[in-house]
Order: structure tokens, then sequence, then C-alpha cells
């Protein structure tokens, strides 16, 4: 009898270490509220990736065509503050002010501004290149600013980094000379200094990317450059993030799962991990893990029926390890998750656009 009870206890301890391997995931948090607007609220969002940003107070602040929307921590609206040209996105600057990019006067896409904290004291910077572009990413740095941006010529699309100092002047450019189309998407700023890029590429002959990863120096010389040949069918990158334990995460999504993949310092891949949704977006939170949104597509199991999608938020650990993830069924049909902010209280607010041009502010509460 004694015998038995301990092959008993034996096999209870094995079966709770097996079941706590089994997942990493954890309760998703619970949505504080949900707001919705459409056309006859005559606001207009661009669908960029970088239009929310966190206030002190809990509260955020929109990016809207022209002008700044700040939102008290309950999703009311509190206040506006307007700007010359039309301001596709914004960031928090090293001071506590905002950098505001998107359009200025005259068609000008390569421009930008910087605010102190009351969106007061403007200060626009613009910068030259062979023809007009837009930006695709704006790196503050201790001596200025790393602008990378994109524009389409000669049925190519060309690709730019651009340094600049913090008083607007051009300190060097660094020039994408593919043959194929080049488009920057994003960047991360070594503890050295230099630069990793994330980019893709266009495959000859085909409509398919492959990714690419070229490291700079803080002076703008080419040190490598390291591109992923993972998928038959290519894949669109759109995020790179540093790693507190060293190394990045890039994220690429792919016919439409998105892959996390752990990579050193050098480019080279060290693991990688699927997940079944469409991310665009991956920032560190504060915690040292990772929150992406994007869109979670349904796929019907009739041929005849309409596949649909929902606005999709989720966390990842470091090494790409899904902690929780939530769909926004109830609330966004046919909807894409295309940007979200960290709150000062721990929380995050996401938003969301439709297919009717209408958009959707969720608050997800704090962990």
């Amino acid at each position: 009898m004694k015998t038995r009870l301990t092959y008993l206890a034996i096999l209870l301890l094995l079966l709770s270490a097996c079941s706590k391997d089994e997942s990493t995931t954890t309760t998703s948090p619970s949505i504080a509220w949900k707001k919705g607007f459409d056309d006859s609220d005559n606001i207009s969002i661009a669908n960029r990736k970088n239009v929310l940003e966190k206030t002190s107070n809990n509260g955020f602040l929109l990016a809207i065509d022209g002008y700044v929307m700040e939102y008290d921590s309950q999703g009311n609206s509190i206040n506006e503050f307007h700007f010359t040209g039309s301001i596709y996105e914004l960031q928090a600057s090293k001071d506590g002010g905002y950098i505001l990019y998107g359009k200025g006067d005259g068609d000008n896409y390569n421009w930008f501004v910087k605010t102190d904290a009351a969106f007061g004291n403007p200060i626009e910077y613009t910068f030259s290149t062979p023809i007009s572009n837009s930006i695709a990413f704006i790196e503050e740095v201790t001596d200025g600013f790393i602008v990378g941006s994109r524009g389409y010529s000669s049925d190519n699309y060309d690709s730019w980094i651009t340094k600049m100092d913090n008083d607007g002047n051009q300190v060097w450019q660094y020039v994408f000379e593919k043959e194929l189309d080049e488009e920057v998407r994003g960047i991360e700023i070594t503890d050295n200094g230099d630069l990793l890029v994330l980019s893709s590429q266009s495959r000859e002959q085909d409509i398919y990317e492959n990714v690419w990863i070229t490291k700079l120096s803080g002076d703008g010389n080419l040190i490598w450059e390291q591109t992923f040949l993972e998928k038959d069918y290519g894949e669109t990158p759109y995020e790179i993030c540093q790693r507190l334990e060293g190394g990045y995460l890039v994220m690429t999504t792919y016919l439409p799962a998105t892959i996390i993949y752990q990579i050193d310092d050098n480019g080279e891949i060290i693991d990688e991990n699927e997940i079944d949704a469409d991310y665009i977006v991956l920032k560190e939170t504060n915690d040292g893990n990772f929150i992406l949104t994007g869109t979670f597509l349904y796929r019907t199991l009739s041929p005849m029926a309409e596949n649909y999608s929902y606005g999709s938020t989720a966390k990842i650990n470091s090494n790409g390890e899904i902690i929780w993830e939530m769909y926004d069924s109830e609330f966004c049909y046919n909807c894409d998750g295309i940007s979200i902010v960290e709150t000062s209280d721990g929380g995050y607010v996401t938003l969301s656009v439709d297919v009717y041009d209408g958009f959707f502010l969720s608050k997800i509460n704090p962990e």
C-alpha cells in the first residue's frame, strides 16, 4: 500500500510539472471602456502606427490630420492642438516634449516639428532628398535626429537614412542603392551608437519581399547587411526592438501570421516564434516585455461565406512567446488594429479602424 501511494505521489508531481510547462499564457486583462467614431465626427485618421502617445495623467494623445487631440483616462476629449501642415504621427521626445511629422506646407513630406510638453515653442525641421518622400520613422539621439524616409521614383521605391543635428543641419545621408524596391520600416540604436535599420526589398521578377537588416555606424558608414530568406513566399517586415538581455526581436508578417525572430548582434537568427494573427506594431513595455497590435483574420469553414477580421492585441516576452492575447470581436467587426500605447497607469490604449473609415479606441486595464 505504501509503495502504491509513493507511485501515486510521483505521478501527481509529474502531471503538475507537465501542466506548468504546457503554456506560458496568462489571463488577458479586462477592457475598461471602448469608444467608436464615424464619418459624422469629421475626424480623419492616417493609417499609421505612431498616432497614439501617453500623457502623465493616465490620458493619451491622438494625432489627427492637421491637429492633435488630448483625451483623459476615460477617453473624453479635453483639448486639441492645431499645427501648420498635416500631422500623421507623433512620439514623445527625450526632454518631455513631442515630435510630430506628416506633411508640411506645399506638399513637403521632408518635414517634422518638435514642441515642448504643452505643444508650444514649435521648431520646424526640413531636409533634402532626391525626390519628395514620406517619413517612415524618426529616432532621437543625443546630438540630433535619425530620419528614415522612402519615396517612389523611376518605377522603384528608394530609401534614405538622414542624420540631422539639433539645429536642423543635415549631417550625413545614407542612400540604399538597390536595383529593386527597398523600403525602410524600422530602426534601433545600439548601445555604442550604431544603427540597425530594418527594411524590405522586393525580389526580382515577383511580388514578394525579403527582410533586410543594415547595420550603419553612427557616422553613416555601412558595417554589414543581412537578409532573411526563411519563407518561400516572402515576408513583410514591420519592427525591430532591442532586448534587455541583449540581441533583438524582429517582427514580420507571413500569410497572414506573425513571425517573431530573435537575432544576435550580427543579425543571425537564434530562434523564431509564429503567432496566428497579422501584427504590425511591436513596442517594448515598462516591464521589459513587448506589446503588439494588429488584426486577427477569422476564416469561415464555408467557401461561400465571407472571412472577417478583428482588432487584436497581444503581449509577448523577450523570447517572442505569448503571455496573453485578446481579440476585439464584440465591438469592431472587420477592423484592423493600427496603433497602441502603454499609458502611465500600466494599461494600454489601442486604435482600430474599420472598412467604413470609422475608428475605435479601447482602454485595456493594467494587468
